[in-house]
């Protein structure tokens, strides 16, 4: 018996070499596969990282029960897939929420996912016209905190606190020296 056939009954059997942990997926560190980003790194041992499921079916419990031996239904799997599709048909397109925000225009990526690009002009353009609240009288706030966000300037009859600084003459400080 070879090293990868034992190596692969093990694995079988339920070993788990402990740094890897629940991982369910590796990869190479010199790729970045796509569903990477989807699922919790748990281990870099070498040029691997490893990962497993996020929530619950990256948990013990997930690894605790029993095949039970058979396959789930490929009919029933996809109704539900369908389902999910006519569920999803009627929420707004991409673009249709894409142009609600002031200076985004959509750009045509892969499979499920979305760039967004800004121009810049046009953004702030909107940030110029949008209708201003000031802070101050949109929320209660202390007096401090009124005048820290203020541009008023101290009163006249304020007075600073603590002691007040003597500034050293030239005469004075020569003499330090």
């Amino acid at each position: 018996m070879g090293p990868e056939r034992w190596c692969a009954e093990q694995a079988l059997g339920g070993y788990v070499y402990a740094p890897v942990g629940y991982a369910t997926h590796y990869h190479a560190n010199y790729v970045v596969p796509v569903w990477a980003q989807s699922l919790s790194k748990s281990a870099v041992i070498g040029a691997h990282i490893f990962y497993r499921w996020a929530g619950g079916w990256g948990r013990p419990p997930a690894f605790a029960q029993r095949y039970s031996g058979h396959e789930a239904n490929a009919t029933a799997l996809r109704d539900a897939a369908l389902a999910a599709e006519a569920a999803t048909a009627n929420q707004p397109t991409e673009q249709a929420l894409v142009d609600k925000i002031p200076g985004a225009e959509l750009k045509a990526t892969g499979p499920g996912r979305v760039a967004i690009r800004f121009n810049l002009e046009a953004a702030r353009k909107a940030s110029a016209e949008a209708p201003h609240e000031d802070y101050v009288k949109k929320f209660d706030s202390s007096d401090n905190l009124k005048w820290s966000l203020s541009n008023e300037i101290v009163a006249a009859d304020e007075k600073p606190l603590g002691k007040p600084g003597t500034v050293p003459t030239t005469a004075g400080a020569a003499a330090q020296r």
